[in-house]
């Protein structure tokens, strides 16, 4: 009796291995929609990070530090301000958005992956 010319253990074989890869690749869609949606998130805050800083400029002098508006619609978007320049015109912002821990196929970047976003914003 061959074991091999069971087409009943073949089968079963080839679902397993079928299943398995299914896993593999839905695991790798998931982390890189999550890496996606981070580095959305980190350019969005920058963008208004720097909208905020810039709209300090305008507004009347010493009512808002640029510094301070861009570090509160950073923090309220779910980033951290890295850099900002925001003293002069035009504005410069970068944040960082820490991704949760997704697990070892992510380790090899480091414990903590960060996605970065950058604005500048020139004035017309």
């Amino acid at each position: 009796m061959n074991r091999c010319r069971d087409p009943a253990g073949n089968a079963l074989l080839v679902t397993i291995l079928a299943l398995f890869a299914a896993l593999v690749v839905l695991t790798v869609a998931v982390h890189v929609g999550v890496l996606l949606r981070a580095r959305a998130v980190a350019d969005g805050a920058a963008d208004h990070a720097a909208l905020a800083a810039a709209g300090a400029h305008a507004g009347p002098a010493g009512s808002t530090d640029p510094h301070v508006a861009a570090q509160r619609v950073a923090t309220a978007m779910g980033a951290r301000l890295t850099r900002c320049t925001c003293d002069r015109l035009p504005v410069e912002v970068e944040v960082a958005v820490d991704l949760p821990d997704l697990g070892p196929l992510v380790q090899v970047a480091g414990p903590v992956v960060t996605a970065t976003g950058r604005a500048r914003l020139v004035p017309p």
